[in-house]
């Protein structure tokens, strides 16, 4: 019997492991447009409550296995309470940007989102001028806090 509950014990490891992470706090994707796949390539950034961050790199049209790399690290907490600052001033939460009537076609672009007290600050790729300003904001908060030492990583080209 021992055996048996240790092996399920073990079998359970991962999984309180996965308890333990800490709730996402936001996220970030990037990606270079429609390109041949040769060319081509997007990141997602995920930032946790308590600072870590994963950032996956994906090359060509690739979502997992060798054409994709993941780099973990650790965000400041005055990154984290910038981007808390600036998703609070942009009020997306309550008044949600609205996506452009005429979206651009083929270029790169960025999108994310952040979360605050149960409430998501939707960051779109392509909204209207008027709500641009707002989510930029956001973004470029997002974008300081990644760590300098992914630079390259984040823009291979």
């Amino acid at each position: 019997m021992k055996p048996f509950l240790m092996a399920g014990l073990l079998a359970l490891s991962p999984l309180a492991s996965l308890a333990d992470e800490s709730p996402i706090f936001a996220t970030y994707g990037t990606s270079n447009g429609s390109l041949p796949p040769e060319f081509a390539w997007d990141n997602e950034v995920t930032i946790h409550e308590d600072g870590k961050i994963e950032i996956r790199h994906c090359k060509g049209y690739e979502t997992e296995g060798p054409g994709c790399k993941t780099r973990k690290g650790k965000v400041t907490e005055e990154d984290i309470a910038a981007i808390r600052a600036a998703a609070l001033a942009s009020d997306l939460a309550e008044k949600p940007a609205t996506r452009s009537p005429d979206p651009m076609v083929g270029g790169g672009g960025d999108w994310g989102a952040v979360f605050i007290d149960g409430q998501e600050y939707k960051l779109l790729w392509d909204t209207i001028p008027e709500d641009a300003n707002r989510v930029e904001a956001v973004k470029a908060a997002i974008r300081a806090a990644i760590p300098p030492k992914f630079e390259s990583f984040m823009h291979p080209d």
